[in-house]
């Protein structure tokens, strides 16, 4: 499943300013499902970037898969744009296509994006069952390129929760 939520932002609002959102999705005052994110306000920036997980909560001892999905916006080409997605503190890669590992942290060099289009990478990760239940995994990653003659940048941030126990 796929939530998505629209962060507005006011005109006027300064540059850098974080804006936080969390939604949960609970019955009879258990957790089943929660997305928070962070989203730093740049209007001036022509790259825009989004994690979203495959699952959440995941289960311990289970793989799941984020989507890092990119877009410039801008009116022109973005030259090279490379992205970055560390992999989450607890977890191990288990894929990660036309990616490149560096320590601990997948490398996509994007090379240019044009202006009005973008793409998607996946990383799949493996969540082991020492994780207790309600550890919450952090996911960021970072959209680096040159849009005109000026930097570019876009972040994302997710983050998931380990479930309580296997459902039965």
């Amino acid at each position: 499943a796929t939530v998505s939520a629209p962060l507005p932002v006011a005109t006027g609002t300064e540059a850098g300013r974080q804006i936080a959102l969390e939604m949960l999705v609970t019955a009879a005052g258990d957790i089943y499902s929660s997305l928070e994110t962070t989203a730093g306000t740049d209007p001036d920036s022509p790259l825009l970037l989004e994690i979203d997980d495959s699952a959440d909560p995941v289960l311990a001892d289970a793989n799941y898969t984020y989507t890092l999905t990119y877009s410039n916006r801008g009116a022109a080409p973005t030259t090279n744009a490379v992205m970055t997605f560390p992999i989450p503190d607890g977890t191990t890669r288990i894929n990660s296509p036309g990616g490149t590992v560096s320590g601990n942290s997948v490398i996509w060099n994007l090379g240019t994006i044009p202006a009005g289009t973008g793409g998607r990478r996946l990383v799949t990760v493996h969540a082991p069952i020492t994780l207790p239940g309600g550890t919450v995994i952090a996911a960021d990653a970072w959209l680096r390129g040159t849009n005109g003659a000026f930097p570019a940048i876009a972040a994302s941030h997710s983050a998931t929760r380990v479930a309580l126990s296997r459902a039965l």
